[in-house]
């Protein structure tokens, strides 16, 4: 029976993602949809209780909505990284490094596909504002870290309330993909639409949708997760995704998702590239449950 270790940076078996009830549900359902198909999923935290060649001091793993406690060395088939791990030469891991490499640096995700996103710009230190206002274009602009994830760290707005607030450097700066028009049919609010990839295929899609006043979609943050139907994929969505995959086809097998949104000239641009894509239970919609078994399915190949 094939073992499947899920990695977290945060030490406590209750922390991050664990901290979210609705995270909870998600892992839960995973661990039971592995388990169908003949395979295990533990819960592995903080890089050092890495013993080496894919062996954990100890794990957790879901009995039933019960987290119990492991103690080993554990030795697991694959190492699922969901945070930073470290491998080493002798690792089995899902994603490729170097996968997770390109999707967590912006900039090098703004390098590989410039023309699918809004115009970029670099920020080196203070000295380089004024040369990259010059070069955007719009009365709104988008403020990045290059390696934060979940929405932490992004400024939204007018030019002067972006620029007031810019502390961290390097910071990326960006012109703003205004999809406060929706998608016709589907969403009449601003939102971000996301595709996730397994080995290449369109496995799930939906929209989400950002808290009232805000712009930033993400459901941890209180915003709403929509289902699409694979029918219901805008065909310029596909287009952008299998453009962002025709990059990615060295990674055999690879899970990351793409996030993007309708611009006003028509145009569908990326929001951001993302290797640890969050997602929500079963119930969400029809194509949920056929995705658990597609990843349990990847998992466990």
């Amino acid at each position: 029976m094939r073992s499947i270790a899920v990695f977290f940076e945060a030490p406590g078996a209750l922390d991050y993602p664990f901290s979210v009830p609705l995270y909870q549900t998600v892992y839960q359902e995973l661990a039971a949809t592995v388990e169908k198909q003949g395979g295990n999923l533990f819960f592995v935290r903080d890089q050092v209780n890495y013993i080496g060649e894919n062996t954990f001091t100890h794990a957790w793993k879901w009995q039933g909505k019960i987290l119990q406690r492991i103690n080993g060395p554990l030795t697991f088939d694959l190492i699922w990284n969901r945070g930073n791990f470290l491998g080493d030469e002798h690792c089995n891991i899902m994603n490729d490094p170097a996968l997770g490499e390109i999707t967590t640096d912006k900039w090098k995700s703004y390098l590989l596909l410039p023309e699918h996103h809004p115009k970029t710009v670099l920020l080196q230190s203070v000295r380089n504002v004024d040369s990259a206002l010059r070069s955007l274009r719009g009365s709104w602009l988008v403020g990045k870290p290059i390696d934060r994830s979940g929405g932490e760290g992004v400024i939204i707005g007018p030019r002067e309330k972006v620029i007031d607030q810019l502390e961290v450097f390097p910071y990326l700066l960006q012109e703003f993909i205004d999809s406060r028009h929706g998608i016709p049919g589907l969403v009449q609010e601003p939102y971000d639409l996301r595709i996730i990839s397994l080995k290449g295929e369109i496995s799930l899609c939906y929209i989400r949708t950002a808290p009232p006043g805000e712009f930033t979609a993400n459901v941890s943050r209180g915003g709403k997760e929509i289902e699409v139907k694979p029918e219901l994929i805008p065909e310029g969505a596909c287009n952008l995704f299998y453009a962002v995959d025709a990059k990615f086809q060295k990674f055999a097998n690879r899970m990351y998702c793409v996030d993007m949104a309708l611009d006003r000239d028509g145009h569908w641009k990326i929001i951001e590239l993302n290797s640890q894509p969050g997602f929500s239970p079963k119930f969400t919609g029809k194509s949920y449950p056929i995705f658990y078994r597609k990843l349990a399915e990847l998992l466990l190949s």
